[in-house]
């Protein structure tokens, strides 16, 4: 699941697809409000940054899916998903990587959304067979790429 284009998100993607050639990105839309329309950009730049590159290298690139949160319920487009995979691959796992921020101290702990808890929460809850949670940490530090 990607909110937009950045480090961890290519993180995740990386991760991904090192441990399966059927990989699907998943983009939330309107995660700040209903006024927020979906990045045009990150179209763009999935297809500069991912799909242009492993084509050259001829290799498939990921499916990049596009969803609406509404009223911000993140469950709810990650479980459709989920139902559709299921259906397409029925014996198969499914794993959701998430990218998830470690924050460094109270105070980032206080301010800063707890989108992913929430959304792990709510997926646990589902109990859908064969699903794998994956959390992937990162921090803001540039130099840090293994914070814990």
């Amino acid at each position: 699941m990607i909110e937009r284009w950045n480090r961890p998100a290519r993180d995740a993607l990386d991760f991904a697809m090192g441990i399966s050639g059927q990989v699907v990105a998943l983009h939330l839309a309107r995660l700040s409000g209903p006024e927020q329309k979906e990045p045009l950009d990150l179209r763009r730049r999935w297809h500069a940054s991912v799909e242009a590159p492993l084509q050259a290298e001829g290799r498939a690139p990921p499916r990049l899916r596009v969803a609406e949160a509404r009223y911000r319920r993140l469950h709810h487009p990650v479980l459709d998903l989920i139902g559709e995979l299921r259906r397409e691959w029925p014996e198969h796992y499914i794993a959701v990587v998430l990218p998830e921020r470690v924050k460094q101290g109270w105070l980032q702990q206080l301010m800063h959304a707890h989108r992913t808890h929430a959304l792990l929460r709510h997926l646990a809850k589902a109990c859908v067979p064969r699903l794998v949670l994956v959390t992937l940490p990162w921090s803001l530090t540039p130099g840090d790429r293994h914070p814990c």
